[in-house]
């Protein structure tokens, strides 16, 4: 689900991203590719950016706070041109169901922007 775009930085509960955290458990590959995200099972449709991926999930850059929990569908917009050995192509999606695991917004630029961290679905 999205949040409202009424809320306040600092009162919103959403924790402003740091460059000392590091909690990854799972190597990511940068990327930054275009985004198509839709909630899964409603008309909301809108754009992000890929910072990253993994085995796992994604994370992307978004003006919209999506709140943990929330089931998405994405879709990679452009497909790199890569080599099968290249690290695009290992656990790389194009087409995913995940959940948001996270959502913090980011100190940049005029226009509120997040973070949100994806963690893909099993295929089984």
């Amino acid at each position: 689900m999205i949040a409202p775009d009424s809320l306040a930085d600092g009162d919103d509960g959403l924790r402003v991203i740091t460059q000392t955290e590091e909690r990854r458990r799972i190597c990511r590959h940068a990327q930054s590719l275009p985004l198509t995200l839709s909630v899964f099972n409603q008309d909301t449709i809108f754009q992000a950016r890929m910072v990253n991926y993994s085995p796992d999930g994604v994370c992307a850059e978004t003006c919209q706070c999506i709140l943990p929990g929330t089931s998405l569908h994405l879709r990679v917009d452009e497909r790199l041109a890569a080599a099968p050995e290249s690290a695009v192509c290992h656990c790389f999606r194009t087409t995913a169901l995940g959940e948001v695991k996270w959502c913090r917004a980011l100190k940049q630029g005029p226009v509120r922007r997040f973070r949100i961290g994806i963690r893909y679905y099993s295929y089984y």
